[in-house]
């Protein structure tokens, strides 16, 4: 089978970048997809620059959904939907539209090991604290670089802040 992972992820926590991203494996069930997901999001960090730790924060990373695809509808299937309120303050995600007919495809919930209270919640609307899929702590590096330019970005402030108050005279009096 073919499993879709659809994700989202939190980078920098102090400026509030963000961002989605969709992975494709092959696996036999969805336990087999989430593990190979993981696999696969844990090797892009290391080989490369994708996700970046470099607020010094952890970087969080959701699984929003997980498509089985056994094969494609012939009406074809949306994968993902994700809309946005303009204020950031309500949403709605989505997978596998039209709802009424998918054909070969079936969509999974991520529901972590040792939360059995997040399946209850859902199904009855309540609200819940999502849990990351997978979460990158900062290296040593990676923190010493987010001091260094918080430093920096503190000190620029300060030399600001004196170049206000030490205004040079604009005009030169003359007195008679």
């Amino acid at each position: 089978m073919l499993f879709l992972g659809h994700f989202s992820f939190d980078e920098r926590k102090d400026d509030g970048s963000f961002g989605h991203f969709t992975c494709v494996v092959e696996a036999k069930p969805p336990s087999a997809a989430e593990k190979d997901l993981k696999k696969l999001i844990r090797r892009m960090k290391k080989e490369g620059d994708l996700f970046s730790t470099t607020a010094g924060a952890p970087l969080e990373i959701y699984l929003d959904t997980l498509n089985e695809m056994s094969e494609v509808p012939t009406s074809g299937v949306i994968s993902w939907y994700s809309s946005y309120s303009p204020d950031g303050l309500a949403s709605i995600s989505t997978a596998l539209l039209p709802h009424n007919d998918v054909g070969g495809c079936k969509g999974y919930f991520f529901l972590p090991g040792g939360r059995p209270d997040i399946a209850e919640k859902v199904d009855s609307g309540e609200r819940y604290e999502v849990v990351p899929f997978v979460t990158f702590e900062p290296t040593p590096a990676e923190k010493r670089s987010a001091e260094l330019k918080e430093e920096m970005e503190r000190q620029e402030a300060q030399r600001a802040a004196l170049a206000q108050q030490r205004k040079p005279f604009t005009k030169k009096r003359r007195y008679e």
